[in-house]
């Protein structure tokens, strides 16, 4: 039975590649066949081998632009002429596929599972790592910036108000400037005594023209002399500003009364001269003595005496007080804010050696992880360029292969070939001894390729292999499910991590004024 399978599935492979006439001309004829079409169809597939060794190795070599399309040019054209006219590269290019499920493939195919994990996962986690730095490292600025905030507006209020009483206090000290100008009409009004002077002479003049008594020394005796600035009592320093005002006031009103006496007996002097300028002497005598009666003048007693000007029924009796409360409160306002100074100090921290604020200390960190993610990077992609030359071992090996295979007779030898197959039945046609089924120690050493049943060295290199492969299966599966996890939890932050700050402040400010 095994025979017959053995010879009968390459006709049976014919007879299916004979409906497809191009597969039948390039796998089923003889060599010196339709060279043309085998070399074209050698050249289109080297062409697309390059193409595929361009995207699956090159890639990873890190290569500028440039340099990258000129190398896979290169190695198209070189893959694409050695396939369309060299028959032993077809071979080793062909060796390549079953070769990486041997030994040597087996680590060239780890290496590009490493090289998968190195440019997927493990630099996905370093990216990753970067970013968690960068947001804490914004975390960090964000809470120094709220802190900041947060001082800013408990304090600022405080600071705006202190700065702003400096200028109210110049405000005040310029209100009681003008307190003080405006008070003072009305302390010259009372306290002047040069205006006295001069209305005590005229009052005086009159008096002793007119042989009258005169009024300034009436006006004393009847209000005394007022008392003198050494007493400091409030009450007497009263009564002397109402006694002054008083008199005053009085000597105002008889300086009327004197100024209307002196104007009629200047009218009465000017009518006697003009009068005796006018006619002769003698009639001078007769009509012109009317104009020396000028006792008609003496208005205050034609009015009722110095009664007429007693000033205590106008001024209330408290004036002299409200007027002391007057100049002590000018004084004290003046005291007060004489010598007023608001002063205050903005303490400024000495600056620290190698101190870091929030800011710099992040953009530190920040640096860090970028330099070390830099040197990561450097080591991933000299490892990623490494594992690519790998790929070298797997076309050395068919190399060595092909050509031990074509000068040791006795190298890769025991395989039961078609050739072996087509002997074997002709020497069972003979009835002649035959190999072909083989015993029980020739399978040992004879390997069946049709064969179902692997043999026991297969077994054994089929586990050791399966148990290899799954522990190489969960390293990888554990570094993309980190990668994975790692992802959903910064996805997750991403989506609810925003926060909305909103400070509001209240300010109760209480002041206690402690001074005499």
């Amino acid at each position: 039975m095994l025979i017959d399978k053995g010879v009968d599935f390459p006709k049976k492979f014919k007879k299916f590649v004979k409906s497809c006439k191009p597969c039948y001309i390039l796998l089923c004829t003889r060599r010196s066949e339709y060279r043309t079409w085998k070399r074209i169809a050698g050249f289109i597939y080297g062409f697309l081998l390059g193409i595929a060794f361009h995207y699956l190795i090159l890639v990873d070599l890190d290569f500028t632009e440039d340099a990258a399309f000129f190398v896979g040019t290169f190695i198209c054209l070189l893959l694409a002429f050695g396939c369309a006219f060299s028959a032993q590269i077809r071979c080793i290019i062909l060796l390549t596929f079953p070769n990486f499920g041997g030994k040597v493939g087996r680590g060239v195919l780890k290496a590009i599972v490493l090289a998968v994990l190195i440019s997927g996962p493990i630099e996905n986690l370093t990216d990753n790592g970067k970013e968690v730095v960068r947001v804490f490292a914004c975390t960090t600025a964000l809470t120094f910036n709220l802190t900041k905030t947060r001082i800013k507006l408990m304090f600022k209020p405080f600071a705006d108000a202190i700065k702003s009483m400096k200028t109210d206090v110049s405000e005040i000290k310029d209100t009681v400037r003008s307190i003080k100008d405006m008070s003072a009409p009305v302390v010259g009004e009372v306290e002047d005594e040069e205006e006295m002077k001069k209305i005590k002479e005229e009052n005086d003049y009159l008096d002793e023209i007119m042989g009258d008594t005169k009024r300034s020394k009436i006006i004393e005796e009847k209000l005394k002399e007022a008392p003198n600035h050494t007493n400091k009592g409030e009450v007497v320093e009263a009564e002397r500003i109402q006694t002054l005002y008083a008199k005053k006031i009085e000597m105002k009103c008889e300086d009327q009364f004197t100024r209307a006496a002196m104007k009629c007996r200047t009218v009465f002097a000017k009518g006697y001269d003009s009068c005796y300028d006018t006619v002769t002497w003698l009639a001078a005598w007769i009509l012109c003595w009317p104009m020396k009666l000028d006792f008609i003048c003496n208005i205050v007693e034609s009015l009722g005496g110095a009664g007429k000007c007693d000033p205590s029924k106008y001024i209330g009796s408290g004036f002299g007080e409200g007027y002391k409360y007057l100049k002590d409160s000018r004084k004290t306002f003046s005291d007060n804010f004489k010598n007023v100074r608001l002063q205050f100090k903005v303490m400024k921290l000495p600056k620290v050696k190698e101190l870091l604020d929030a800011k710099e200390a992040a953009k530190a960190v920040l640096h860090d992880v970028i330099l070390k993610k830099e040197i990561i990077m450097g080591i991933l992609v000299v490892m990623k360029r490494l594992l690519a030359f790998l790929f070298l071992r797997v076309l050395l090996n068919c190399q060595k292969y092909h050509d031990k295979y074509l000068r040791d007779i006795e190298y890769d030898n025991q395989y039961i070939s078609k050739y072996f197959r087509k002997i074997d039945y002709r020497r069972r046609i003979q009835e002649k001894h035959t190999l072909l089924p083989l015993k029980k120690i020739e399978r040992i050493k004879l390997v069946d390729p049709w064969a179902r049943r692997p043999l026991k060295n297969e077994k054994e290199e089929i586990i050791r292999s399966t148990i290899t492969l799954l522990i190489e299966m969960i390293t990888a599966t554990t570094f993309v499910l980190l990668d994975r996890l790692f992802y959903e939890a910064l996805d997750l932050v991403r989506r609810h991590a925003k926060i909305d700050y909103v400070q509001t402040g209240k300010h109760d400010l209480k002041l206690e004024i402690k001074g005499r």
